[in-house]
């Protein structure tokens, strides 16, 4: 078998890819997701996030354990489903800084800068609420802020506000910096995964095959040039060549994992798991650079999401959601956002807070979880 191109990978890059590659009837796309279907039922209800991680659809990734955080392992979620991690993420539509963009233009990446990745942007984007130079109509990711955020969401930003952060009601448009409810790939309070988003409308397009619980083991190399892939599926090995490109888009774990495995990447580390060099790069699986999570809760006596976790009241809402699309599961636990610059940053901001009514005590409180009250 033979096709023009071949993605590996169908999260937030692989099912965008697909859907516009195979919009050229001319093109013969083949699309591999190592993970499974997408049609478990807590991918589709975006209160249901929770319940991914750890599960099926995950990757259940951990570190090895870190100097800088007391020798401790840290957990790293990612989606292994179609749509990788948009479809077991917060659902938090957040696009980034300017100034990275500008960045990786200034460092050579030609057609990186900000200005022109953001055409893009506004062609995926069907906003729902926000127009203007910065945002789109008529894409097929839908953007929109919650229909019902909670009391607390508005308490946040205050507070920040009166802490000097400036409120900004749009953190994807001219500035980045300030305190604002979030923005979220939610329509009619169901996940807008690019799974949902870019497969669903376009899966049935006879040039465009979509193959799940396919692991890529390596890309085939040939005379310097990328000609196939070779992949286990069912516990069998198979190869399938292509006549153009082989795009890798599996995520930033696994991209590097693949290029090392297919030969690409440092020859001495290489060399350590008997992998024969095809390109010495030595940057390949090098200098990543992750954010550090960390919560802090506060008690009140007012409702909050805590209430939800009540038996009764999960249920209650579990059918709101089933029947009519209503209710507290058809937003993110997320709520609120603000983006800081410390005095050591430069022009962009090094800091960023979510906000989540929801409470998590400690042993130290012996709170109940069910019933957060006021201390």
């Amino acid at each position: 078998m033979s096709v023009d191109y071949i993605i590996i990978g169908s999260g937030s890059a692989g099912a965008v890819v697909a859907n516009r590659l195979s919009a050229d009837p001319k093109c013969r796309v083949l699309l591999l997701e190592a993970g499974g279907s997408d049609k478990k039922m807590e991918i589709r209800i975006p209160g249901a996030y929770g319940n991914l991680h750890r599960s099926e659809v995950d990757w259940k990734f951990w570190t090895e354990p870190q100097e800088h955080v007391d020798n401790r392992r840290i957990y790293l979620p990612r989606g292994n489903v179609l749509g990788g991690s948009s479809s077991t993420n917060a659902m938090a539509y957040v696009r980034g800084s300017r100034h990275d963009y500008d960045e990786w233009a200034a460092l050579g990446n030609k057609g990186w800068g900000y200005d022109d990745v953001l055409p893009y942007f506004k062609k995926s984007e069907h906003n729902e609420e926000l127009t203007g130079h910065y945002h789109g109509k008529g894409g097929p990711l839908h953007v929109s802020y919650s229909r019902q955020p909670s009391p607390l969401a508005e308490k946040f930003i205050r507070a920040c506000t009166q802490c000097g952060l400036q409120e900004n009601g749009d953190y994807n448009g001219e500035e980045q910096l300030g305190a604002h409810l979030l923005q979220f790939t939610i329509k009619d309070g169901i996940r807008q995964s690019t799974a949902k988003a870019f497969l669903d409308p376009v899966k049935h397009r006879p040039n465009l095959e979509i193959r799940t619980h396919c692991h890529v083991s390596r890309i085939l190399i040939d005379g310097g040039a990328a000609v196939g892939v070779e992949f286990i599926h069912k516990g069998s090995k198979e190869q399938i060549r292509c006549t153009k490109e082989v795009i890798l888009s599996a995520g930033t774990f696994q991209s590097p994992q693949i290029l090392m495995l297919s030969g690409i990447g440092d020859r001495e580390e290489l060399g350590k798991f008997g992998i024969a060099c095809l390109h010495h790069l030595p940057g390949v699986g090098k200098n990543l650079q992750d954010h550090v999570w960390s919560g802090a809760s506060g008690l009140v006596d007012i409702p909050t999401g805590n209430s939800v976790l009540r038996p009764l009241n999960m249920t209650k809402a579990i059918v709101q959601h089933l029947l009519f699309r209503k209710g507290p599961l058809c937003n993110s636990v997320l709520e609120a956002n603000a983006f800081w610059r410390s005095p050591a940053a430069d022009l962009r901001p090094d800091l960023q807070f979510h906000f989540v009514p929801i409470g998590i005590a400690t042993d130290d409180y012996s709170v109940d979880i069910y019933d957060i009250k006021t201390y």
